[in-house]
């Protein structure tokens, strides 16, 4: 995403990595994901942009690909479970309590809101 560092800070058992990461030449970071096939990417990308979500962070990504994330909508913070809508899941081995345990302590920080949109899209590439 080219600015100054990013941080990962959750790996599937897939190989599918998330963090964040500095944006050049401004303040702000953005939430990303890491595969294989499609490289490293912005998640706002990913969703519809009509939504308004600016996600800044994600924490953590399961083996069905979802990912927990904060950001915010019109300038309020929230947590944000982010759910791949293209249909390339993959049997869950048991990082969903980590999942589920990032998700809790997101409830304790911020609002949460789901975010289940049909262009947020992610393939699962085995590594």
């Amino acid at each position: 995403m080219g600015g100054p560092f990013s941080v990962a800070t959750g790996i599937s058992n897939a190989g599918i990595v998330v963090g964040f990461s500095r944006i050049p030449n401004e303040l702000i970071t953005h939430a990303f994901v890491y595969t294989t096939a499609d490289g490293l990417q912005d998640l706002n990308s990913l969703i519809t942009p009509a939504l308004g979500f600016q996600l800044s962070e994600a924490f953590d990504v399961n083996e069905l690909g979802q990912i927990v994330a904060t950001g915010f909508v019109d300038g309020e913070p929230h947590t944000f479970l982010l759910t791949p809508t293209d249909g390339t899941n993959v049997a869950d081995t048991g990082s969903s309590c980590t999942l589920l345990s990032c998700g809790l302590l997101g409830l304790l920080l911020l609002p949460v809101m789901r975010a289940t949109t049909t262009a947020f899209r992610l393939k699962a590439a085995p590594v």
